[in-house]
């Protein structure tokens, strides 16, 4: 098990993108990406490259990263004795119908995602690991 991410305010990930037109999204998912991959201790897409590849393809990129963290998540959640939840299908479904993870219903799905990354930080820190 790797090394706890940061604690952020949701609701500040959804202002902060607001603010900045969408910038701060696309860096909040390059530093998600790296500290899921740290606290799992599983190499995958190094960050830069996810997000190369969200800003290339014009955000649609995004929608396979939110499927991946769901499921990402939901280990994680696993591991530090939380009840796993695999979100993957609603963060489809909100990008969908949303008109993509930067617009509409898709800035629910950081906010979700990092409530739940905020619960296994908070876990980690205070639980005996699985």
């Amino acid at each position: 098990m790797g090394r706890v991410g940061s604690r952020r305010e949701p609701g500040l990930v959804l202002l902060f993108s607001l603010i900045t037109c969408g910038i701060y999204y696309y860096w909040w998912v390059y530093k998600v990406s790296g500290e899921v991959q740290e606290f799992l201790g599983e190499p995958d897409t190094p960050p830069i490259l996810e997000l190369v590849l969200s800003v290339l393809t014009c955000g649609l990129y995004l929608f396979y990263w939110d499927w991946k963290i769901a499921e990402k998540i939901a280990r994680m959640q696993e591991r530090v004795g939380l009840t796993p939840v695999n979100n993957a299908p609603l963060y489809l479904v909100l990008n969908i119908v949303g008109a993509g993870p930067v617009y509409g219903l898709g800035l629910i799905v950081p906010l979700i995602e990092q409530m739940h990354l905020n619960e296994v930080w908070h876990a980690a820190q205070h639980r005996p690991l699985v």
